[in-house]
């Protein structure tokens, strides 16, 4: 199956079903990547899994700037409204503008023990969890957490599909902030806005 960015799944089974004007998954497996892809929907919940997240959202033209990465998707779908959490796990962030604006404002250049420099063209992070939102057109984000041993970042906000526009913000807080929240508090919303925390802006 070709996608967008020339990316293919290959190996696909895939079973859906019809009923009372929707279509809805049963199954999909495949591989894409360097990973495989794994889906299953019962009711209104559909469970995604893949080894190569990155892969996937250039298949599905979402995000191109993510490599690697396991990715673990629960969605709730009613009709044309849909909400659920994503997990994703040992990924990479290449040449993200949001990244290279921190450094060269000097936010992210340096973590807590004053040794590493963070390079934007390449960002490795442990861990992203985010719970969102999506009806025709709009994205809601919320709860955002990313994170490495150097620093981690939060993100809330809308994305607008129909008019082009992303209303997107959060904090940047530096790792020994990080490493203390963690120890404590679950990983979903551990790390808040405002206070010592630098606004990242939108």
């Amino acid at each position: 199956v070709m996608g967008a960015n020339k990316q293919a799944m290959t190996g696909v089974e895939l079973t859906a079903f019809r009923r009372r004007g929707e279509t809805r998954l049963g199954s999909l497996r495949g591989r894409i990547g360097s990973g495989a892809v794994i889906a299953t929907g019962t009711g209104g919940e559909t469970r995604l899994m893949t080894s190569d997240a990155g892969a996937l959202l250039r298949f599905a033209d979402l995000y191109p700037r993510l490599e690697g990465g396991t990715l673990n998707l629960l969605l709730r779908s009613q009709r044309d409204v849909s909400a659920g959490e994503a997990t994703l796990n040992d990924f990479v962030l290449r040449d993200e503008p949001a990244l290279r604006q921190l450094v060269s404002a000097g936010r992210a250049r340096v973590s807590a023990d004053g040794a590493t420099i963070v390079d934007p063209s390449r960002v490795r992070f442990d861990k992203m969890t985010a719970s969102f939102e999506r009806a025709p057109g709009k994205l809601a984000i919320q709860d955002g957490v990313i994170y490495n041993p150097s620093m981690g970042l939060t993100a809330q906000g809308v994305i607008d599909f129909d008019h082009s526009r992303i209303d997107v913000s959060g904090s940047f807080v530096p790792a020994y902030t990080v490493n203390t929240m963690l120890t404590k508090i679950p990983p979903v919303g551990v790390l808040p806005s405002g206070g010592q925390n630098d606004e990242i802006g939108r």
